[in-house]
This record gives structure tokens, C-alpha cells and sequence, in this order.
């Protein structure tokens, strides 16, 4: 039973052991909602009504490989965000960063997340290794009601996928009423964003929603990050 003294942040390292994982066998790509205990985890976590600030990552290990050290992914099972549902409860948070779980978000978990923390300031998600592929089904679109809900958001990381069906209404077309917020930094790496029509299809987003944003590079895909800055200078008249 997991159990924390009265705090305002905490960090969590998740130790797998290692003779429990078979690095033969393919990721598991169907998402669990108990993956690693992480439900139960959540909901003590929600107990602690004080905590502001909340982090979990999973430890990593590193493989002699071909003469070269390479990190090893002990987080093969792909995390359902219904895992996370529990810490909606903390109505104070601002700052959540998951990282190195493979996560599969929906659109629908977006939204619940962003309307249960209205003081949210920093959120990422990573993808975990980006030699480990998993589906990734949120569209830029699909942050908007971040946006909405979360005015004092600086910073965001979350995957999305550059094509897709979006729950939000949101065509390209300024709509009544746009929500536009001084976002500080957004990273989107191990996205699934090619170059051309993704692109533009991001940087229109951003140049609506978040107008003032930075950009963190991603390393897997530099040509990609600097055509969408491209393109968002493009958009503001620069």
C-alpha cells in the first residue's frame, strides 16, 4: 500500500526488475490501464490533496551493444491514460510530467485532463524510446481544450499524430470566440508528423492558439521542427 506524508510535489522512479522482462518479445502494444500498477498508484497519489507538482518515470538500464552502450527500455507494455484518471482529483496541480512510459492517449483524456486542472502551467507525456513505436492517436487539434482551460500553461510535450479524426471542431478557420494563450515552449517529439501537409497543418494550428510559442528541437526529426517554423513565421508576417 503506497503512502506519502503531507507534501506539495513528489517524484516517482519506477524500478522494473530485470529478469522479469524479455527483451525478445515485441512490445505489447494493447493499452492496460493497470500497466505497472500506475492506477493504484494514481489514486494514493490523489489522496494527498496538497501536491502541486507530480513525477513518474520509469528507470532505464543500459546494454553493451556492438561496442556501444544503449539505453534499454524496461517499459514495454503500452499504458492506457485511464491510468492517470485518478489524479484528476488533484485540483491544485500544476505540473505533471510522465516520462519514459509509453502512454496511449485519446482525445477524450486530453479534455477531461485539461478541464480537472485549471492552474496546470507544465505538462509532458513522452513517448519513451523512440525505437519502441506506439500509436499515437492525438492530433494537434486535440490540445485545444488545453488551451481553453488551462490559461496559464508554459510549457507542453505530447506526441501527436500529423493526420487523424480530431474530437475538436476545429477546421482551420478561426472560430467565434478563439481561445489564444502565451504558451512558452512546445515539444512534439517521437511525433508522427511528416513533411508538407502535417506541417502546415500544425503551424496554422499554433499560429491561432498558442501565437508566441517556442519550439524545443527534437532530435530525431530537425527538418520537420524547422519546416513548422518556417511556416509559423510565414503566418505572422514575419
Amino acid at each position: 500500500m503506497y503512502s506519502f506524508p503531507r507534501l506539495s510535489s513528489i517524484r516517482l522512479t519506477l524500478v522494473l526488475d530485470t529478469d522479469e522482462v524479455d527483451f525478445d518479445t515485441p512490445p505489447n502494444h494493447t493499452p492496460n490501464v493497470s500497466a505497472y500498477g500506475l492506477d493504484r498508484l494514481s489514486m494514493a497519489i490523489c489522496g494527498k490533496r496538497t501536491l502541486e507538482k507530480v513525477s513518474i518515470y520509469v528507470q532505464n538500464t543500459w546494454q553493451e551493444q556492438e561496442d556501444t552502450l544503449t539505453p534499454v527500455l524496461y517499459a514495454r507494455q503500452l499504458v492506457a491514460g485511464e491510468a492517470f484518471r485518478a489524479l484528476e482529483g488533484l485540483r491544485n496541480l500544476k505540473h505533471l510530467s510522465v516520462g519514459e512510459i509509453p502512454v496511449y492517449l485519446q482525445p477524450e483524456d486530453i479534455t477531461s485532463m485539461a478541464r480537472a486542472w485549471p492552474q496546470l502551467e507544465h505538462l509532458l507525456f513522452t513517448r519513451a524510446s523512440p525505437d519502441i513505436v506506439f500509436p499515437v492517436e492525438i492530433t494537434i487539434e486535440d490540445l485545444y481544450p488545453l488551451a481553453e482551460h488551462c490559461p496559464n500553461l508554459e510549457f507542453l510535450a505530447i506526441p501527436v499524430a500529423g493526420s487523424g479524426n480530431t474530437s475538436v471542431p476545429f477546421d482551420g478557420v478561426i472560430p467565434e470566440r478563439l481561445v489564444q494563450r502565451p504558451l512558452a515552449s512546445i515539444d512534439l517529439r517521437h511525433s508522427d508528423i511528416q513533411s508538407g501537409p502535417d506541417c502546415e497543418r500544425i503551424a496554422r494550428f499554433l499560429s491561432m492558439v498558442y501565437p508566441n510559442t517556442g519550439f524545443t528541437l527534437w532530435p530525431e526529426n530537425k527538418e520537420v521542427v524547422h519546416e513548422v517554423i518556417d511556416l509559423l513565421w510565414e503566418l505572422r508576417g514575419y
